[in-house]
């Protein structure tokens, strides 16, 4: 993953899959870095669950016919899985600790396949690029700068519809916490 800077000044990401030489496109790219945010947190899970889910959905696929049905109904199925793979890469370990994001990552690339989803081109990338990223970081004592970079990207890029979404369920998470 690198940064590239506009003619008009302004930052996108171009993501690579180096074992592929492909480049991967920018929606694809877009849906990645919010599953990468999505998975960075617990907060996070269900802050960023809506946008994630629908970036992911759209540049993900099912490797099966899901009975086949319409497109809508595909789409529906694919969100389904992909939330289960989710939230079976996030949940607690027997013994009440949680995956690090490193670890759930890889559990909901391992879960995706199982539930018969095709994530997009990148996502087995970021896997390898994340565990070199954090090693170099925890080898080096250096301050972490994924989840910040990938947030600010995603946040200066965000629609007032996704800002909507984020900012609401963010609200309902803390409200409910609060009503505890």
């Amino acid at each position: 993953m690198v940064q590239e800077l506009q003619p008009d000044g302004s930052v996108k990401f171009a993501l690579f899959d180096v074992g592929q030489f492909e480049r991967i496109s920018p929606s694809e790219t877009t849906g990645l870095l919010w599953a990468l945010s999505w998975i960075s947190s617990r907060e996070r899970h269900s802050a960023l669950r809506a946008v994630a889910l629908h970036h992911l959905t759209r540049v993900s696929a099912l490797t099966d016919d899901a009975d086949g049905e319409g497109a809508k109904h595909r789409a529906g199925v694919l969100s389904r899985r992909i939330e289960r793979a989710f939230d079976d890469a996030v949940k607690p370990f027997e013994d009440g600790t949680v995956p690090d994001k490193k670890t759930a990552w890889i559990l909901f690339l391992r879960n995706a396949e199982r539930e018969g989803v095709s994530l997009p081109k990148g996502a087995f990338a970021i896997a390898k690029m994340m565990d070199g990223i954090i090693s170099q970081q925890e080898l080096y004592a250096l301050p972490a700068v994924l989840d910040e970079t990938v947030e600010n990207f995603l946040t200066s890029n965000m629609t007032w519809l996704e800002m909507a979404g984020v900012g609401s369920r963010t609200l309902l998470s803390k409200a409910a916490g609060f009503v505890k």
